[in-house]
């Protein structure tokens, strides 16, 4: 029995550990950050008394830092539905101040989109930033594997962007 521990613990340190090892570095590099819009989905103030929710066109042009002194943070992402919406607003609510005023504009594509139709076509190119930060039960065509490549091993599935850990990008 104490053979077979030494042999687990042997393969652990040699094998597993310098994986994970790996994959903490990667997924703190900014480059990881910023793909797929996850950086303002995970890194966001405290005590927010302002945020948006909604699609591309919220996220390319609601900015608050000329006009609002209050904490403000945009939460919006490319092709996020409503439901999407609620989700990210949940996972997020223990950060906002009491009172916080909360935007969920509406455009043309949120009532036009068959978002379960969308995400279905290309679940991964769609989930693959909510996977890190959403319950499966709050999310579409939710799928285990992508879970692990995208949420909790990413290095598994961007080997070709490891290049980061050396080298990362700037904000």
């Amino acid at each position: 029995m104490k053979k077979l521990i030494l042999k687990i613990s042997v393969y652990f340190v040699i094998v597993i550990l310098p994986f994970l090892i790996l994959n903490a570095l990667y997924v703190n590099t900014n480059y990881w950050k910023t793909a797929n819009e996850l950086y303002d989905l995970k890194v966001y103030p405290d005590k927010i008394t302002l945020l948006n929710l909604g699609n591309s066109h919220e996220d390319a042009n609601l900015r608050y830092d000329k006009y609002y002194d209050g904490v403000a943070h945009n939460f919006a992402t490319s092709s996020q539905p409503f439901y999407y919406d609620y989700s990210v607003l949940k996972h997020v609510e223990k950060s906002l101040a009491p009172g916080a005023v909360v935007i969920v504009p509406i455009s043309y594509f949120d009532w036009y989109y068959n978002y379960e139709e969308l995400f279905a076509v290309d679940t991964a190119a769609y989930n693959k930033r909510y996977y890190s930060m959403l319950r499966p039960s709050e999310m579409y065509n939710y799928n285990f594997e992508d879970r692990v490549k995208y949420g909790i091993l990413p290095v598994l599935s961007e080997k070709k962007n490891l290049k980061y850990i050396l080298n990362d990008i700037n904000l």
